[in-house]
Order: C-alpha cells, then structure tokens, then sequence
C-alpha cells in the first residue's frame, strides 16, 4: 500500500509528471513546427493545407489569393515616382500694398471698414479720409470750366449779328462825332483869324478832334474784327484754357473720390498700418492685401537635384502646421541663381497650390516633393522585402508548393515603401517579407486579406491629397 508520507509517494506522482509533459508537447508541437518552417507554413496557410504540401490554387494572384499571410507579399504592377525634396515658406500668390490715390492732400483718416483677416471684394470699401472743403472746391472748379465752355462755343460759331449790328451802330456814332467835331475846328479856325476866340479854345477843339478821329478808327477796327469772327489762334487759345479747367475739375473731383479708399483687387487683408484719426497721404502705406485662394511654396531644394527640375512638374506639399494634409501643386519658377543656407547651397523653386478653404497662411513653412519622373506600370514589390547579398539585390521567393528559393533581382526606382523590379521577378511572384510583431493585425478584418502593399500613387501614399 503506498503511502503519501516521506519517499512512498514517488511511484504515484511519476505517471502524473508524464502525463504533463506529453499533454504539453502536443500542444505546442505544430507552434514549434511551424517556427522552424515560417514561410512554408506560411504558404501552407493559403489553402488550409498542411505546411508540407500548401501551394497557391491556379490561377491565384495577388488579389484573389485567400488568406494571404501579413509577411507575404506579391509582385504586382502599379505607379511609381522619383521624387525631390524641397522646403521653405508659404507666400500669397499676389500681394496689393493699399494707398490714399496720388490726388488727395493731406487728410485724416476717419474710418477703417475691415479688420486683418477679413476677404474683400474689388472695389469694396477699406477706409474713409476726411473730405472736408474738397467737395467746394470741386464745385467751383466745375463752373470756371462751364464758363470758359460757353465762351469757346461762342467764338467757334462765328459773327454774332447782333455783335454785328451794335458794332455798326457804334461806328455810326463814332463818325458823327468826329463829323461833329471836325466841322467845329473849322468854324474855330476862321474865328481864330479874325480874333473872336482866344487861342487856347482853338487848340482845346483841334484835341477834342483827335479824340472823336481816334474813336472812328478804333469803331472800324472792331466793326472788322466783328464781322470776321474770332481768329484761329484766339480759338485756340479759349481751347487751351477748356483743357486746362478740365484738369483743375478732374483733380478736384478725384481727390474728393479718392477720400473713399477702395480694394484694388479680390482677396483678404493681411495686414492694417494705420488707426483713426492718424493722419494720411499718397506715400502712406494703410493696408496689405494678399491674393490667397492660390499661395506659393517658396522652397529650397539642393543643388544636386536641380538637374532632375522643370516647370510644370507635379509637386505635393505638406504644411509642417497641417500634418497629414497634402496638397498638389505645380512647379511654376525656378531660380537662376543659388543661395547659401549654412554649408549647403541650395535653389529656390516656387510651388503653386490652391488654397480655396484658406487653411494656408502666409509665412507657414512646409515639405514639399516634386514629381521628377513617373512610371504608370511597374513591377512593384515592398522594400522590406529585399536584401543585400555581398553585391547583389536578393528577395525570397515563395513557390506554388511552399518551398523558397533566393532570388537575385536587378532593382530600378524606389520610393518609401516600394521598389520597382527590372528583372527577376514576374508578376504574380510571391516574395517573403521580414516576420513582424502584430503583422496578423493587419489583415483586413471584413475580407480576410492582406489590404494592397502597392499605392495608387506611389508618390503621395502616405498623404490624405486633398483635390
């Protein structure tokens, strides 16, 4: 009878400890299997077979292949970019530096209509000045102007026949007076010689005479002159005198509308210079207007890569404010000259983006790469899943019937996280990727799958674009 006391109870617990370990070893055999054998099992798992006798189904390809293991991946066409770096400061697209007009004087501002971040529309109202005593003066100069009018109009028509008739009629006169006159100088010289009059009353006739002659002859030369109209330079004159009134009006009425300071162009108000009541004239800077429903990434990009540039290539831009939010863009200008920025020396390239939400503001600075060279349909594997072998390019390749083979592939253009394979590979080619800690989290819970390990765009895979 066996005891459980002291060393009797040896022989009951032997067959238990047995019993624990075998329990246990079958258990966790398949798991020690499959971790010597990864990628066969791997493979294994694309039809439910067992690790030694799995291998895709025919016709299988990379998207419709059950079940694909989160270390696996497919050989597959798809885009794929060479791209630049570049970085620096947004800008406006078009600044307006807002003024009083060249013909208002002196004046105080009386009113400010916007605030800096407002959008405005051309010709809106920005700020009023004081139009004190210009309104008067405008005036004025409208009535000298339509009276030097009315002067020209009359002397572009000519004679007047009244003109005409009372300059006869002052001929008339003029010669009946010197008739009336001439005829007492007469009767006076004839009682000079006979001593009736003195001297003096003779020689007071003999003037009075003259004048009554000087009269007649300045009553014909107006009669001509009546009768002939104005002369040419005369007109001309009178015109010159019109434009020079207009010029007086046209400055008065502008420097009364110029109080009134309007936006020269649509876009918002970057900046305000001035407050109310200061004073102002044309020289004073009141107000910044920016264009900003387009802005310019003003970017830096080294000198090495200058060669791969042009205008007009495609660019994505992220803001360093805006972490995720990349926006298409466009090469549009590319310095000729290179500047100096610490050791390294750098050109400056402008990016146009839009910006029609106004999320971009002016002085953000922002990552941008420019799309140098594109390839709509590469053969494309992931970069994990390639590896250096002395001097060659190898990948792992799985085959229909689970087993790998090392494969060397000869690699063209890469970017973050796809390379494209020249030669090595075939479409359709399974390749094995490093093992990774939750990689079976990433396969889509709702198909099952591995979600696509090639972009749309190569390029911006890793940007939510916004169009």
């Amino acid at each position: 009878m066996n005891s459980i006391s002291g060393g009797t109870n040896v022989p009951f617990r032997a067959p238990f400890v047995m019993a624990v370990i075998g329990a246990t070893l079958v258990a966790i055999g398949p798991v020690l299997l499959l971790s010597f054998t990864p990628v066969a099992a791997d493979a294994a798992m694309l039809d439910g077979a067992s690790p030694r006798t799995a291998s895709l189904r025919p016709g299988d390809t990379p998207d419709t292949a059950p079940n694909l293991p989160a270390h696996l991946a497919t050989a597959r066409p798809g885009p794929i970019s060479a791209v630049v770096p570049a970085s620096g400061e947004i800008e406006p697209y078009k600044t307006f530096s807002v003024r009083p007009g060249p013909n208002v004087p002196a004046r105080t501002l009386r009113e400010i209509s916007v605030r800096e971040g407002d959008r405005v529309t051309a010709g809106e109202i920005l700020f009023v000045l004081n139009d004190q005593g210009l309104a008067l003066e405008a005036e004025g100069a409208e009535a000298r102007l339509h009276a030097a009018r009315v002067e020209l109009e009359r002397m572009q028509q000519g004679a007047d026949p009244a003109d005409v008739a009372s300059a006869e009629a002052g001929l008339l006169e003029a010669e009946a007076a010197w008739n009336h006159r001439a005829r007492a100088v007469a009767a006076n010289e004839q009682l000079l010689e006979r001593g009736l009059i003195a001297e003096a009353e003779h020689s007071s006739s003999h003037a009075q005479e003259a004048i009554a002659r000087l009269r007649l002859d300045a009553s014909r030369l107006a009669m001509e002159r009546i009768s002939a109209g104005p002369s040419e330079s005369e007109i001309r004159r009178q015109e010159a005198l019109v434009a020079q009134l207009e010029n007086e009006r046209d400055r008065a009425e502008l420097a009364l509308e110029e109080t009134t300071v309007r936006a020269p162009h649509p876009g918002t108000v970057a900046e305000l210079y001035v407050r109310r009541g200061d004073i102002v004239d044309d020289r004073t800077l009141l107000a910044t207007l920016m264009v900003d429903d387009t802005m310019i990434l003003r970017a830096g990009v080294d000198e090495s890569d200058l060669v791969a540039l042009a205008v007009g290539q495609p660019a994505v831009m992220t803001p360093f404010g805006l972490p995720g939010y990349g926006i298409p863009g466009t090469v549009s200008a590319i310095d000729q000259r290179a500047k100096q920025q610490g050791s390294a020396t750098v050109f400056y390239v402008d990016i146009v983006v839009a910006n029609p939400d106004g999320r971009l503001k002016w002085g953000m600075t922002a990552d941008a790469e420019i799309v140098t060279e594109e390839i709509s349909n590469a053969l494309l594997i992931p970069h994990e899943a390639v590896r250096r072998s002395g001097r060659d390019s190898v990948v792992t390749v799985v085959r229909n019937d689970g087993s790998t083979v090392e494969q060397i592939v000869r690699l063209g253009m890469s970017d973050r996280s796809v390379v494209q394979v020249l030669d090595g590979l075939q479409e359709g080619d399974v390749v094995a990727l490093p093992s990774f800690a939750g990689g079976a989290a990433s396969i889509d819970r709702t198909t099952g799958r591995l979600p696509s390990l090639i972009p749309t765009r190569g390029m911006i895979r890793t940007f939510r674009v916004v169009r």
